[in-house]
């Protein structure tokens, strides 16, 4: 009877104790987010956007940008949708197809409009990236080495450089960077398609993966990007070339860096992609993401 007092007498201390650590995290817990020190909390809402209208469906959201109007522009990549995604483009159901490549919703999830690719202009092969700036206009990037229809397979000089050796410049579609109003109205063009020269090229671009508006300077900055090896910064009123820097400020080049060594003295270029974000508009990160 004695030892079964204690255990029970012990069992009790120790469920006390418990709750006593328990009953201390949730006070430190209080006075953390009374000092306003809450940790964010994100929830998916999975009822947006609202349904689209004629039975279009979204493929791979590939960039998204929030207007003044807190209205919110996403560009998504068509084609990478797959036959079964959409019957309705070779008429053999009535569901679905794919959505125009920009869409602009309202912060409820209603679209407002939407438009895409139209004669007249270079169009990316693969969409990447999307911002909308002070002054109302659209820009879009594009990281498609391949004109579309072009055969699958990587770009002709990637196939098999030395480490050390110039790679050349191979041929690359999306070097160029697209301007349009809200309405899909086309406005301007940095470069033309297959038109890069390489990392020092002034006229084009080469695989731009995020562009961002400085307003303060009014300069247009582009991670640029997949083909090239730098970040570039152009007159978003008249598309020229201001300058441009690859890794710690140094010009960049092309040259094939061979594979990742960790215990190589450090890269001092930027290998692809240059997949920025512009926080302050001064800093670069690299990623080997989409």
């Amino acid at each position: 009877m004695t030892k079964r007092r204690i255990y029970v007498g012990g069992t009790i201390l120790a469920l006390a104790a418990v709750l006593g650590i328990g009953s201390m995290i949730v006070n430190r817990r209080t006075v953390v987010q009374a000092g306003g020190m809450t940790a964010p909390k994100f929830e998916v809402d999975p009822f947006w956007p609202k349904p689209l209208p004629n039975h279009w469906v979204i493929g791979q959201t590939i960039g998204l940008s929030v207007d003044s109007n807190d209205n919110v522009w996403i560009i998504h990549r068509p084609g990478s949708l797959e036959p079964k995604e959409s019957y309705l483009a070779t008429n053999s159901a009535e569901c679905c197809i794919a959505a125009p490549d920009v869409l602009e919703f309202d912060p409820a999830g209603n679209l407002i409009k939407s438009w895409g690719a139209a004669a007249g202009h270079d169009w990316p092969s693969s969409n990447h990236g999307i911002t909308v700036d002070g002054k109302g206009n659209v820009w879009l990037g594009g990281n498609g080495f391949r004109a579309p229809g072009a055969p699958a397979g990587p770009p002709p000089a990637a196939s098999a450089p030395e480490a050390g050796v110039a790679q050349g410049v191979p041929t690359y579609h999306d070097s160029f960077i697209l301007k349009f109003t809200m309405d899909g109205k086309f406005v301007g063009e940095i470069g033309k398609a297959n038109g890069s020269k390489g990392s020092n090229d002034t006229e084009n671009v080469r695989g731009v993966a995020t562009i961002k508006i400085n307003p303060k300077t009014n300069e247009l900055f582009a991670a640029d990007g997949y083909g090239n090896k730098r970040v570039s910064v152009w007159d978003p009123d008249t598309l020229a070339y201001k300058r441009h820097w690859g890794a710690f400020g140094n010009k960049p080049d092309d040259v094939n860096p061979g594979p990742y060594d960790p215990s190589a003295p450090e890269d001092q270029q930027f290998r692809n992609p240059v997949h920025c974000r512009f926080p302050l508009m001064t800093a670069c990160s690299m990623s080997a993401t989409a």
